[in-house]
């Protein structure tokens, strides 16, 4: 739970320290290190720089640099090229120095987080979890984020793109919030990750049923390894325990009445009997016969 909080409250310490460290170069002037930064990207990213044109890059790097923070702008162009000042443009006044930060610590695959405001705001709001989900299911986690908040991006760490497709559809459809258990089927995704999600997706339709996705959640290895039959899971996995603590109730209950209509036959004729009726065949010692009442005994001479 602590690493849990730990990885979740990462991505606001990054954009706090980010925001606190914002350094404004002076308006229309470029500084040694805008220059430096303009040639090392026109020699590494050739293409992209050939493209925007050198003189046009030096231009917006200098007004990226003097708008959003000139250390964080310049990181994070240095290390993905053009297209992160794109990015950070894209991001406008109020994402652009976010981006920056985001950019320059996560790279490429940060672009398109950062471009994106609705995200940006996403990863704010939830933080590394959610900031780590966006970038790996791009268009699928956004939705389930919103609804499903860092669950749902827990669950989405640990499934492929097809499968993180499939939980934004029955994310979007509210298949998650049809029941109160339905939402426990996130963990059960996060644990299992694809073989759950594919399963529940299979599934969804036999998991509306009343019991049943309580007793997936509580067992799902014989599900997922199938072993067990959802058709059977409210039988087996509902019922099961309430059989098993009333079978010691019901046992005594039954020899009781057993013995109370054995009893005008006789002691040693009803052990015989229910020897016989449960297969009992370790020798039991005959009981000795009682004098009869107002005999008396035999004197021997």
């Amino acid at each position: 739970m602590i690493y849990a909080h730990a990885r979740s409250t990462v991505l606001p310490l990054v954009i706090s320290a980010c925001l606190l460290s914002v350094r404004v170069a002076p308006a229309g002037v470029a500084s040694i290190a805008v220059r430096e930064t303009t040639e090392l990207v026109t020699r590494t990213f050739a293409r992209d720089a050939a493209e925007m044109g050198t003189e046009a890059l030096a231009s917006r790097l200098a007004r990226a640099a003097a708008t959003h923070g000139e250390e964080e702008v310049l990181a994070a162009v240095r290390k993905v090229g053009p297209r992160a000042l794109e990015a950070i443009e894209k991001a406008g006044p109020g994402g652009g120095h976010e981006a920056a930060c985001l950019i320059a610590r996560y790279g490429e695959r940060a672009i398109v987080l950062a471009e994106d405001p609705a995200r940006l705001a996403l990863a704010r709001r939830f933080g590394s979890e959610a900031a780590e989900v966006i970038m790996k299911h791009p268009g699928a986690a956004e939705g389930v984020v919103e609804q499903l908040g860092s669950s749902g991006a827990r669950a989405l760490a640990n499934v492929n793109g097809q499968n993180a497709r499939r939980v934004a559809m029955l994310t979007e459809d509210g298949f998650f919030k049809q029941a109160p258990g339905n939402r426990d089927l996130l963990g059960v995704i996060e644990k299992y990750g694809d073989r759950a999600a594919d399963f529940i997706w299979r599934n969804k339709g036999a998991l509306a049923a009343a019991g049943v996705v309580t007793a997936f959640v509580a067992h799902p290895e014989p599900f997922l390894d199938g072993t067990a039959k959802l058709a059977d899971a409210t039988g087996r996995y509902v019922a099961a325990p309430f059989v098993s603590a009333a079978t010691p109730i019901l046992a005594v209950g039954a020899l009781c009445v057993v013995m109370a209509a054995l009893a005008p036959i006789g002691i040693g004729t009803a052990i015989r009997v229910l020897r016989h009726m449960f297969g009992i065949t370790c020798p039991i010692p005959p009981l000795k016969a009682e004098p009869a009442a107002g005999r008396s005994r035999r004197q021997t001479p």
